[in-house]
């Protein structure tokens, strides 16, 4: 079950990748929304919150999946603001 585990947070984790890297390359995130970016930043930042603070349960590959996602998060918004829609 571990294995299944952490192959779903590796899954989820990394689906955001070529979103954040099409953005980079092309300097464009203006086909994401602003309520998308800022309801993904609050449910990364809840999340993370609660799992530390010992709300959610503990997981190495749930933590991976946040941090990247999150990782990918920053891209994606450093390109939003930065090549202005």
């Amino acid at each position: 079950m571990e294995v299944i585990g952490w192959l779903g947070s590796i899954f989820f984790a990394i689906c955001c990748i070529p979103q954040a890297f099409m953005s980079y390359r092309k300097r464009d995130a203006s086909n994401i929304s602003w309520l998308f970016l800022v309801m993904w930043i609050l449910a990364e930042v809840c999340s993370i919150v609660a799992m530390i603070g010992g709300g959610l349960p503990w997981s190495t590959a749930i933590m991976f999946n946040y941090i990247l996602n999150s990782c990918c998060l920053v891209v994606i918004l450093y390109v939003k603001v930065k090549y202005v829609d």
